[in-house]
Parts: C-alpha cells; sequence; structure tokens
C-alpha cells in the first residue's frame, strides 16, 4: 500500500481527515475556509471565497514523539490533498501556513516543499511559496513565517488567483 487509509468527517464547518501510521502515531489533516480563519481580507477575491486554510499535525499522546522517516505519512498527506480537491472542486485553492510559534516553521515548509518535489503532486497541482517577514515590536526582532499557495494545475483562474496570492498574502499579515 503507498498510503495509510484515512477517512474523511466534516467537524462544524471544517473538513478533517485522520490516519494512524504504523508506529500507531494518529495524524489530523484539516481544512478550514479562509472566510472564517482570516478576518482581514478582501472578500471580493476568488481566494477568498474558494480558499481553505490547510494544515496537518500529530495528535497526543504522540505529537511530540521523534519517529523514523515514514514515507507513507507523506504519499497519505498528498492523498487526502487529492482528494479534498476530487471531492470540493478544482476551482478551490489552499493555503499552507507555517507559523513561527515554535522556531521550525523554516523546517515544516521545506519538508513540505520537499514531499512536492518528490512526488507526481507538481504535475496535479502548482505550489507557490511566500516568506512573510514581520517586526515584532514586543520582543524587537524580525519574525519569518512561511505562506504557500497550492492550487490544481488545469484551473483557468490560476494566473488570475496567482496574482490575488500576493495581495491577499499581505492583507492577511497586514496586523502582525
Amino acid at each position: 500500500m503507498k498510503h495509510y487509509p484515512f477517512d474523511f468527517k466534516q467537524e462544524a464547518n471544517i473538513i478533517v481527515a485522520t490516519f494512524t501510521t504504523v508506529t500507531n502515531t494518529q495524524y489530523r489533516v484539516y481544512f478550514y475556509p479562509c472566510q472564517e480563519y482570516f478576518t482581514n481580507i478582501n472578500t471580493d477575491s476568488n481566494l477568498y471565497r474558494s480558499c481553505y486554510f490547510f494544515g496537518f499535525t500529530k495528535l497526543s499522546p504522540n505529537e511530540r514523539k521523534i519517529e523514523p522517516i515514514d514515507l507513507k505519512v507523506r504519499n497519505t498527506i498528498l492523498s487526502i490533498i487529492h482528494q479534498f480537491f476530487s471531492i470540493r472542486g478544482q476551482d478551490h485553492y489552499l493555503l499552507f501556513f507555517c507559523g513561527n510559534d515554535d522556531n521550525k516553521n523554516l523546517k515544516r515548509a521545506k519538508c513540505f516543499d520537499l514531499w512536492y518535489r518528490r512526488s507526481d503532486f507538481y504535475n496535479l497541482f502548482v505550489k507557490l511559496d511566500e516568506e512573510i517577514v514581520y517586526y515584532d515590536e514586543q520582543v524587537n526582532t524580525k519574525n519569518y513565517e512561511d505562506l504557500s499557495l497550492i492550487l490544481p494545475i488545469n484551473n483557468p483562474q490560476n494566473e488570475r488567483i496567482q496574482e490575488e496570492f500576493l495581495t491577499f498574502k499581505s492583507q492577511l499579515f497586514q496586523n502582525k
């Protein structure tokens, strides 16, 4: 089997997929409608209407457990994304945000980029990456966060969506 079995379910307005690895670690993959997650955005954009914020996490009690590399985790998460687009339609888009709360944002962004480049995913989806730099006055330092846009390659609105992404990115973080 190339990936772990997973199940989709609806939790309020959030779409969730879960799976369990061979080491009995559970993962949760989630898709929040951007309208509910981000409040600082232009409601006239296609991204606003058709976008989901996407992420994944290990669940308790193994959320901090260091595990051996398991390519089935990568394959499962990429399969879940593919299935999400099959269910929701090719006119939707995903934002993958790597926050800097734990200083591992760059590691997560690079890992996901490696997953993307080493799979056939790049034949099906476009992935655009942006680094967000903002100054935190409370601790007198610059912070860096990473944001990726993932969209089906065959969507006729891709060029316009990619242009909106740059504006969207700045709207999301204008209050940082």
